[in-house]
């Protein structure tokens, strides 16, 4: 397989792997320099051309929007390059030397790795033009004036009003006839964000503690919170106060079971995170209290754990209390038979 097939199958799988779903509103657009260098490499299939090495860089102001999945650097420079061989007989050395105008279009997915945020993986395509782009070996112009490439780039970024990225693309020719040019170059980048979007102004609400068991319609809300559940950082492990506060519910559930359809275990967080690890989390809590609620002798055919993340706070302000608040577990006792309803909150409000 040639490396330009190998990238355009690359390419492909990126596109494929897209997920409309993660889309979300533009968070910040940054303006950066880029600077690329590295290794030049030119194959021909001329039995009268030699293979050809050498180096590359380029220098490249870019513009980069980015979401909370995804970003796009639009960029565009100069670009030299710089190729020996020996060729002919007797041998010669030969010299070509390009210089040309770069274009460049790399979307790329954020992702975390090791548990540290700020990598970016995803394709690459540059056109090179001005000038003869083949990289004939006799100096002469060709008909090949512009120059296309597609390869993939792997990226580390950090900083907030100022952004640094350093990484490294490896990028194949496209249309250059008898010739296949591979580049591999190192890439650094630095920039900031001259405009960010304001940020939906947020209240602060001063929502109280919820009690820890209410009626809702036909339904009863237990309100499981920080202070209670304590998870760890990331982690959905149960402590052992949690355990036997879910350990006293159980038989108030299984004696009133008949007048109950269904139980669902509901998990949120608060919103300092990216959504989908909200989401992740939340759903690995809830899962792990409805677990624990099996455990002790519910029937699972009945009872469904959910996760919802950071959607549905109660309390929007953007403070300390507000984050306690919204980290919680919710229980919910559905379908409850309204004449049973005010016995099983009597014994409720008795383990409070």
């Amino acid at each position: 397989m040639r490396a330009r097939d190998f990238f355009l199958g690359f390419l492909l799988a990126f596109l494929l792997a897209a997920d409309p779903s993660q889309a979300s509103p533009l968070n910040r657009t940054s303006l950066l320099l880029g600077v690329g260098a590295g290794y030049l490499g030119v194959s021909t299939t001329r039995p009268s051309e030699g293979q050809k090495t050498g180096n590359e860089g380029n220098l490249r102001l870019i513009v980069s929007p980015e979401w909370d999945h995804w970003l796009l650097d639009l960029g565009g420079g100069y670009q030299y390059g710089m190729l020996t061989s020996d060729s002919g007989f007797p041998l010669n050395k030969i010299k070509v030397i390009t210089r040309s105008f770069v274009g460049e279009v790399s979307p790329r997915m954020k992702l975390t790795l090791f548990g540290i945020d700020g990598f970016q993986l995803g394709p690459a395509v540059q056109v090179l033009t001005g000038g003869d782009a083949s990289y004939d070996e006799n100096g002469t112009v060709e008909e090949l004036s512009t120059q296309y490439r597609a390869g993939a780039k792997f990226l580390y970024q950090w900083g907030e009003d100022f952004r640094w990225r350093i990484g490294a693309s490896v990028l194949s020719s496209l249309n250059i006839e008898n010739r296949n040019a591979l580049s591999a170059l190192l890439d650094l980048q630095f920039g900031f964000t001259p405009v960010r979007p304001a940020p939906e102004p947020r209240k602060i609400t001063g929502a109280g503690t919820p009690d820890f068991a209410e009626v809702k319609d036909r339904s009863i809300r237990i309100y499981l919170g920080e202070a209670l559940l304590s998870f760890p950082i990331g982690s959905e492990k149960i402590n052992s106060k949690a355990k036997e506060a879910l350990a006293s519910l159980v038989p108030v559930l299984l004696r009133n079971e008949k007048t109950w359809s269904s139980i669902r275990v509901e998990g949120h967080t608060d919103s300092r995170n990216k959504n989908n690890q909200n989401q992740v989390l939340s759903e690995r809590r809830a899962q792990s209290v409805a677990n624990e609620l099996l455990r002790l002798g519910l029937p699972a055919d009945r009872v469904a754990a959910l996760g919802f993340g950071a959607t549905k706070p109660i309390d929007t302000g953007d403070t300390e209390a507000a984050y306690l608040l919204n980290r919680r577990v919710e229980i919910w006792i559905d379908d409850i038979d309204s004449t049973q309803t005010e016995p099983i909150m009597t014994e409720l409000r008795q383990m409070k």
